[in-house]
C-alpha cells in the first residue's frame, strides 16, 4: 500500500505543477529530461545485473515471445468485449490493440468517431494505471509474464515499477517489449480499422 500512496502523491504533485506552470515548454523539457534519464539508468542497471551475453540473448528472446502474447491477449480481450457488447468488433479490437498507448489510440480513433476516441484514450490510460497497481502484486510470482499488462508503456512510464519489483532482467525485457509494441501499434490499430 505504501507504493500506491507514493505514486498517488507524485501524480498529484505533477498534476498541480502542470496546472500552475506558466510555460508548458519548460515542463515538457523537464519531463523529457527525466524520462530519458530514467531510461538510461534502467539500461545501466539491467546491464550491471545481466553481465553475460547469454542472459541478454535469452532476455531478448523472452521479450519477443512476450510481445506476441501481449498482442494475442489484447486481441482476444477486444474480441470478447466486442462479442459481449452489441456493435462492431472493429473498434473494440482497435481500442484493445492500443495496448496502453492512449496518446495515439484516442486521437486516432476520434478521427472516425469521438466516442471510440474517448474509449480508446480512457481504456488505455486505465491499462497504464492498472500496471502501477497490479504489477507489484504479481511480480513476486510472475515478474516476466506480468510485464504484458503494461503494453507499450513498459518502455517508459511503467518501467520504473517493473525495474523495482521485477529486477534487472525484467526491466530489460520490459524495455524491449515496450519498444517493439510502440513500433507496432501505429500499424496494427489503423490496419484493424481499415480491414475489418
Amino acid at each position: 500500500m505504501k507504493h500506491i500512496a507514493v505514486i498517488a502523491a507524485l501524480f498529484t504533485i505533477g498534476a498541480l505543477a502542470g496546472f500552475f506552470s506558466e510555460s508548458t515548454a519548460v515542463a515538457g523539457f523537464a519531463l523529457n529530461a527525466l524520462l530519458y534519464s530514467l531510461i538510461f539508468m534502467i539500461g545501466v542497471i539491467a546491464v550491471l545485473e545481466t553481465r553475460s551475453i547469454e542472459v541478454v540473448a535469452s532476455s531478448l528472446g523472452l521479450a519477443l515471445r512476450l510481445v506476441a502474447s501481449t498482442i494475442i491477449g489484447s486481441s482476444l480481450g477486444g474480441a470478447i468485449v466486442g462479442a459481449l457488447i452489441e456493435g462492431s468488433l472493429k473498434p473494440h479490437l482497435a481500442v484493445a490493440l492500443g495496448m496502453g498507448w492512449y496518446t495515439f489510440t484516442g486521437p486516432f480513433l476520434s478521427i472516425t468517431n469521438s466516442y471510440w476516441g474517448l474509449l480508446g484514450f480512457t481504456s488505455n490510460i486505465l491499462r497504464e494505471a492498472a500496471t502501477f497497481i497490479v504489477y507489484p502484486l504479481l511480480a513476486k510470482y510472475f515478474s516476466i509474464e506480468a510485464i504484458s499488462i503494461g503494453g507499450a508503456t513498459t518502455m517508459d512510464t511503467t518501467l520504473p515499477v517493473i525495474a523495482r519489483y521485477g529486477g534487472g532482467e525484467a526491466a530489460l525485457i520490459a524495455l524491449v517489449h515496450g519498444f517493439i509494441l510502440t513500433l507496432l501499434i501505429p500499424i496494427l490499430v489503423p490496419l484493424v480499422m481499415e480491414l475489418l
